[in-house]
This record gives C-alpha cells, sequence and structure tokens, in this order.
C-alpha cells in the first residue's frame, strides 16, 4: 500500500535564525508542530540503523521530505501505516546486518 503523509497544522510559530544565500544570517518565522511519538520514534530507529533520509525513504518508497516531515511531526500516518514503517526499517537492518555478522559500531 502506497504510504501518504497527512498534513499536519502548526500550532504555533517561533522566531528562528537562519542562514541565508545570499544575505547571511536572518530571522524567520518557523511553523512549530505538535511533538509525535511517532515520529520521534522514526528519527530514533532511522538513526540507529545508520540510514540517512534517503535511504529511509527508499525503504518505504517515499520522497526523502515526507520522511523528514513525518520526524518533525509536520505530517502524520494512520496507525498501521506507521507500523509498516517500522517493520521496513528493521527489516531493512536484519538485511544489512545478518545474524552471525560482527556488527560492533
Amino acid at each position: 500500500m502506497k504510504l501518504i503523509p497527512t498534513p499536519v497544522a502548526p500550532i504555533d510559530k517561533r522566531v528562528a535564525t537562519v542562514l541565508a544565500n545570499p544575505g547571511g544570517l536572518r530571522q524567520v518565522n518557523e511553523p512549530v508542530y505538535p511533538d509525535h511519538p511517532c515520529g520521534d520514534a522514526l528519527r530514533t530507529l532511522r538513526l540507529r540503523c545508520d540510514l540517512g533520509l534517503r535511504e529511509a525513504a527508499k525503504v518505504r518508497d517515499l520522497p526523502p521530505p515526507d520522511v523528514s516531515s513525518l520526524e518533525r511531526g509536520s505530517a502524520t500516518l494512520p496507525p498501521e501505516q506507521w507500523c509498516e514503517v517500522f517493520v521496513a526499517l528493521a527489516a531493512e537492518w536484519e538485511r544489512r546486518n545478518p545474524p552471525g555478522e560482527s556488527n560492533a559500531r
């Protein structure tokens, strides 16, 4: 089943300093999204599996910006699709680290 993240409305705005090219440092208003435990878990699992955004996106055939949106909380999925993502990342970890091989990092 194709995963289609659902946008989440921001709950606030905050001022952030960004490096603009050209222009140098600038302050911008940045949306703030609600914390989402699945997004936090996705980032943690992706990093523990030593996957970049692009690599993780390929695992479930998602564009990398969608993975970023899920991690940041600006998009979400139905619960069963979150489970699919976690299972796919775990399977990718097992594919890259077969039992019996040294997995020391």
